[in-house]
């Protein structure tokens, strides 16, 4: 075998490892949810709505959500800045942060 076709299995065997351990995590906190709330048909989540106001802009209810991470994250790892504030930070396959999301918790 050649280096490149070795540094090429190497960097997919990571990515693989990767995506396993995000699944197992996400799996987790999941059930771990499930455990805590109930089936999530019973967490009060509907369809996002999303609806035009008279100016022709668009606002979209986000609450549906909140409700799902507010669940999920009390099982992961996430930083609270702040009590009305849910914070938590996206990282890429390869590890490197990309962007950290903060959601208002509007209903808790």
């Amino acid at each position: 075998m050649t280096l490149p076709s070795l540094i090429a299995n190497h960097r997919d065997k990571k990515t693989v490892a990767q995506l396993k351990k995000a699944y197992s995590t996400l799996q987790q906190a999941y059930l771990m949810a499930i455990s805590k709330h109930g089936e999530p048909e019973n967490w009060g989540m509907g369809k996002t709505v999303t609806t035009t106001n008279d100016d022709g802009t668009t606002q979209t209810d986000y609450s549906q959500v909140e409700i799902f991470w507010q669940y999920m994250s009390e099982n992961m790892n996430t930083i609270n800045t702040d009590d009305n504030l849910l914070q938590y930070d996206r990282y890429s396959l390869d590890g490197i942060k990309r962007t950290t999301v903060q959601i208002k918790k509007s209903r808790i």
